[in-house]
């Protein structure tokens, strides 16, 4: 319509612009056809094209994750049941390996457990300690006491345990060292007594040689840095047994004991040390960190946890200890794996993400924040009504995608309920002539299993019990040959496959635990592909 309109009005335009004279109306007229003009010249052009989304994308930061982005605290909170259910003042050490390889999110799942074992009537006191930031610094166990030692959280709890632990380290010190000590401070004052108080300046300089060599051998015998601490560790005969006394001070004060230092009532309250980026230490750190902790704390009851690439970990023992590499172990299960089988009562690998999880944190790094996984109440009180985990797994299946990773983190929470457990346990006992005959393995087979169905469950994988069961005891027995299975799950159908499977296939232990065309579980490539694709 305004070009018509324009047309009609332009003669017109035109004169008044050839005749204008200098009026009002005249500048009017002017007005209204500059308007018209303009307006009638957009009408005619071509709709303009939307502009082109922006391709700049935000800068994002490597560092821990504060917020779970792929349903990672379901995991976390799994661990914690676990390490709830062996907090206990009777028991010793209780060591947790958290493996995966770099960036796949250990340290995110620290975070997450730190935050899971703080929070309920039970509060836990976590310590962190990144091992990489004090490699520096030997021997280990110095930097892991001396940070236990300076925490902020101990600082509250310790009171005037402080003050106890450095009077009882002069003692052990000057057990050691006391003739030293004498002779470095009275040689000291000798000297100033020699030089005369007469003479001021002589005066003053004798002074502060006397201050200087007191504050010298205060840190000496304090025990003040790591160069002492290694210094102690080679002269003295027990270099452990005062720091495991420290160690067990510290333990008992900040956990909640009360009373002289000889007599100690129990209070409860947990303790969880969170070891972090061991796998970025040269491999002599590695074994000495471990193997301290193993020989001085290992009797308080003390939850570590230590996230770190398993087969870093592996590789340095087997290194460090090279000259017995050839005796011990097997193809499968070579001599770094058996330390850690020694160390860890429970490995837990982190699960890992599905193609569900990835779509749902790129459109989270892409799009900015996304709405948090929910569950509907009818969904809810399906899975309650559900009497077996197959159960809420098959009820899980037939829910919407936005409902799944919710009610995936339902079913990891009703998995560790007691009687679950109870039940867990009971339908282990078909499996148990697989493993080795101690019962060390019975125990770590339950914990295998019950964080191998936790991950299971996570990832969206319908797999049954006995499945798990024999998958786990495979894993614990030849780590190296799971390993390669999890790559290429078609192997177990070559029989020129590459060592270490070439030679473990060959023995009847694993063919038993693999089980025939009719036993329950059978693993075979197919459902190898079922567990890992």
């Amino acid at each position: 319509m305004l070009p018509e309109i324009f047309t009609l009005l332009n003669p017109l335009i035109e004169k008044i612009i050839e005749n204008r004279e200098p009026s009002e109306s005249t500048e009017a007229w002017l007005y209204i056809a500059e308007r018209y003009r303009s307006t009638a010249l957009a009408a005619t052009m071509p709709p303009t094209a939307a502009p082109a989304p922006s391709e700049a994308l935000p800068t994002l930061s490597d560092v821990p994750a504060l917020v779970d982005r792929l349903n990672r605290a379901a995991f976390a909170k799994a661990l914690a049941e676990h390490l709830r259910a062996v907090s206990d003042p009777a028991r010793g050490a209780f060591m947790v390996h958290l493996h995966g390889p770099w960036g796949a999110g250990k340290s995110t799942v620290l975070k997450l457990l730190d935050a899971e074992l703080k929070t309920g009537s039970d509060p836990w006191l976590v310590i962190d300690f990144n091992a990489w930031q004090h490699q520096r610094l030997r021997p280990p166990w110095w930097s892991l006491v001396r940070t236990l030692y300076e925490h902020p959280a101990a600082r509250g709890c310790a009171g005037s345990w402080r003050r106890w632990w450095r009077l009882r380290w002069w003692q052990w010190r000057a057990e050691r060292g006391a003739a030293i000590a004498v002779v470095v401070v009275t040689t000291l004052f000798l000297v100033t007594l020699l030089n005369g108080w007469g003479n001021s300046l002589q005066g003053i300089t004798g002074l502060l040689a006397l201050v200087g060599g007191l504050i010298a051998a205060q840190r000496w015998l304090v025990f003040g840095s790591a160069k002492a601490a290694e210094s102690y560790s080679q002269q003295a005969v027990d270099p452990h047994k005062p720091m495991t006394l420290l160690y067990r001070y510290f333990v008992r004060s900040c956990a909640g004991w009360t009373g002289a230092p000889w007599y100690f009532t129990r209070q409860n309250r947990p303790i969880a040390i969170f070891i972090d980026d061991l796998d970025r230490c040269e491999r002599g750190y590695v074994v000495e960190l471990m193997e301290g902790i193993q020989t001085l704390m290992r009797d308080e009851p003390v939850a570590f946890v230590i996230a770190a690439d398993r087969n870093w970990l592996s590789s340095a023992f087997e290194k460090h200890y090279a000259d017995f590499a050839g005796d011990i172990g097997t193809p499968g299960r070579p001599l770094g794996h058996l330390f850690l089988d020694k160390f860890f009562q429970l490995s837990a690998g982190l699960p890992v993400v599905t193609a569900q999880s990835r779509d749902r944190f790129w459109r989270m790094l892409l799009e900015g924040e996304g709405a948090a996984p929910i569950l509907s109440d009818d969904s809810r009180t399906k899975l309650d009504q559900a009497p077996t985990i197959e159960a809420k797994q098959a009820i899980v299946a037939a829910l919407p995608d936005a409902e799944q990773p919710a009610a995936r983190a339902a079913i990891v929470e009703a998995s560790y309920a007691p009687e679950q457990q109870k039940t867990l346990e009971h339908r282990l006992r078909d499996f148990a002539a697989m493993i080795e005959p101690n019962p060390r393995a019975m125990k770590r087979l339950v914990n295998a299993v019950a964080i191998n169905r936790t991950r299971a469950v996570l990832e969206g994988r319908d797999v049954d019990l006995a499945t798990l069961a024999r998958w786990s005891i495979l894993e614990m027995r030849w780590p190296r040959v799971a390993a390669q299975l999890i790559d290429e799950p078609t192997l177990l159908d070559d029989d020129g496959a590459d060592e270490p499977l070439g030679s473990v296939r060959k023995l009847s232990s694993f063919r038993q635990i693999l089980g025939g065309e009719d036993d329950p579980g059978r693993l075979n490539s197919a459902r190898l592909a079922e567990l890992f694709g």
